[in-house]
């Protein structure tokens, strides 16, 4: 009876050192540092980049595309962060498996399954959710949204 109080107190000791010793909703990161939760924000991409057929994957940095029922690759040429610092390549990095799902509206989605997409470069930009591999489009525009700039324009 007497290791039984002893153990229970021990117990109710640990435990409140654990609870007591993160004040204000604060953590640390194991190295000492203070880490205060933050809100995760989905951020907003722009790719830059050409569509192929789902037959054979092109070589270099290629993400899968699903839109509707159809399947492509995308070989990517740039990837920018629009709403924050991480850079882009991190962000589409971070997909598993690296593919997209693109959501959209009905003008938007309909004009990538135009037949005559293939090999052309295009402009993606929209919302992206990594947990649900999930593109939300607010843009599509062929051509790369950077030829102006590139021409001297």
């Amino acid at each position: 009876m007497k290791y039984i109080n002893k153990s229970i107190i021990s117990a109710l000791l640990i435990l409140s050192i654990g609870v007591f010793s993160v004040p204000y909703g604060q953590c640390h990161d194991g190295g000492g540092w203070p880490a205060y939760p933050q809100a995760r924000v989905n951020p907003t991409i722009l790719l830059v980049g050409a569509f192929y057929p789902a037959v054979k994957r092109p070589r270099g940095n290629v993400i899968t595309i699903k839109i509707r029922e159809n399947k492509f690759y995308f070989k990517i040429e740039s990837v920018r962060n629009l709403s924050g610092s991480q850079l882009g390549y991190s962000i589409i990095s971070n997909l598993f498996p690296p593919e997209l799902r693109l959501i959209g509206t009905d003008k938007m989605i309909d004009a990538l399954l135009e037949k005559n997409i293939f090999k052309k470069p295009y402009s993606l930009k929209g919302t992206i959710y990594i947990s649900e591999n999930l593109l939300h489009l607010t843009d599509v525009t062929q051509g790369s949204m950077f030829d102006d700039k590139r021409k001297g324009k």
